[in-house]
């Protein structure tokens, strides 16, 4: 047999054929190590966006379940809203300080039995509030929660997470139809006299939501209006945040039409 028809055996790579390998191995590598880490971290941003919106639909729901008690029974003509501290046994006042930034919503309504009795934790218990025992219950945002302290419990209690700031702004109706001309603050509200909290029929609620996990690719500081207010975060940081609002009307105070035809 011709030694050229004989099968040549493999002797080995030369170097260039080692490195041309070497590279494209690394291509590919490459090329995987990207596709994961991108699906990392829209994996990751979209976990902390679902993590806002839950945190976000979660205060809203529960500022709204104790709004639609303000100023209950209808036919009392009590106030919904309180703009002073309310004492409570064993401790000076409801309504905190807050964070210093945020405002702090207090509302109260006249139970017509033990039933009834319940603030915004479920606690059962009342406090005197204008010759009446009323439940009272205060909305305000620390250490990066929405918490409520209610008249059956001194004891603040946390109702969601991630809750950055609260802003609000009360409707008034000026002109007696029982809808709301204007929004105020609680400070300009304060001004126009003891009056002022008896014309309130709806409560504006903004809130600032973070995603609790990094899901921004470089850090920031995040600036938002709240209903009229500047508000921006403490530093810079990698936490997604949204705007949450919602206007409420208090059902107690809005006009009752027992003959209107549909109108």
């Amino acid at each position: 047999m011709s030694p050229l028809a004989c099968p040549r055996r493999q002797a080995g790579l030369t170097l260039v054929e080692l490195m041309v390998a070497l590279t494209i191995g690394l291509i590919l590598l490459g090329g995987v190590l990207g596709v994961y880490l991108s699906s990392k971290r829209t994996y990751r941003a979209r976990d902390g966006l679902s993590l806002v919106q839950e945190n976000g639909r979660i205060a809203l729901t529960q500022l709204r379940h104790g709004l639609q008690w303000a100023g209950y029974p209808a036919f009392a003509g009590i106030r919904p809203v309180l703009s002073a501290d309310v004492a409570l046994p064993g401790e000076a006042n409801l309504a905190p300080s807050g964070d210093g930034v945020s405002d702090v919503l207090t509302i109260a309504y006249l139970p017509l039995d033990a039933a009834h009795e319940r603030d915004c934790l479920g606690q059962r218990g009342t406090v005197p509030v204008g010759g009446n025992d009323m439940v009272v219950s205060s909305y305000f945002v620390q250490d990066g929660q929405l918490r409520c302290r209610g008249s059956g419990n001194p004891a603040a209690q946390t109702l969601a997470e991630a809750v950055d700031a609260m802003q609000v702004l009360y409707g008034l109706d000026d002109n007696g139809d029982g809808y709301a001309d204007n929004y105020r603050s609680a400070a300009l509200i304060d001004a126009t006299g003891a009056g002022g909290w008896d014309r309130v029929v709806s409560i504006q609620v903004a809130l600032v939501v973070n995603s609790v996990v990094p899901v921004k690719e470089l850090p920031r500081i995040d600036r938002f209006n709240l209903l009229g207010e500047a508000w921006q975060s403490a530093g810079e940081d990698r936490v997604a945040r949204r705007v949450f609002t919602t206007t409420v009307p208090l059902r107690n105070r809005l006009p009752l039409c027992l003959d209107c035809n549909g109108e």
